[in-house]
């Protein structure tokens, strides 16, 4: 069962602003699920370490002719060669959200990222679910850090709030 994600709306945001949306985090975290649920008719291709069974890591503009966006490209770490391409790809063309990438935080693939798709590329970093997000609690308006400045006890009831179908233990644990 899917569980909302606060990153959702910044998401959409990005999508109607950039022309690549880069979704980074450590493994599992839901970058893949994440896109598909948020953007659920688009068809998703995912690489593999090994193998390159649609040709992108040895024909990368080839790829991109076969397979125009909007599409989801997951893992694109093991085809870092597509990057220079999607550069020339989606200069092309003025449409926003073309193609969105998840990878996992490898340095190399940000920095490739950040030097040859400035201005294209919106780049979100997905983290673990927070104890908001386990328990199926609506993001606050502000931050907790601008709530807890502005009135201390006013986060108290929304803090101390359990939910019973998901033990302290569990989320300390997780």
């Amino acid at each position: 069962m899917y569980k909302k994600r606060h990153i959702e709306e910044r998401l959409r945001g990005f999508a109607r602003n950039f022309k690549i949306i880069l979704v980074t985090g450590p493994r599992q975290v839901g970058k893949t699920t994440l896109l598909r649920e948020v953007f659920p008719d688009l068809r998703v291709i995912t690489f593999e370490p090994k193998g390159d069974e649609l040709g992108a890591k040895e024909n990368p503009r080839g790829f991109l002719e076969d397979n125009p966006g909007p599409l989801i490209l997951d893992e694109v770490q093991y085809a870092p060669d597509l990057l220079s391409a999607l550069k020339v790809k989606v200069d092309q063309s003025d449409m926003r959200g073309q193609y969105f990438l998840t990878g996992s935080q490898n340095l190399m693939m940000m920095k490739e990222v950040s030097e040859t798709m400035a201005g294209r590329a919106g780049i979100l970093d997905l983290t673990p679910m927070n104890y908001q997000e386990l328990v199926s609690k609506e993001a606050p308006s502000v931050s907790w850090i601008e709530a807890f400045l502005a009135d201390p006890d006013a986060l108290k009831p929304y803090w101390l709030e359990t939910d019973k179908s998901y033990a302290t233990i569990d989320a300390i644990w997780r």
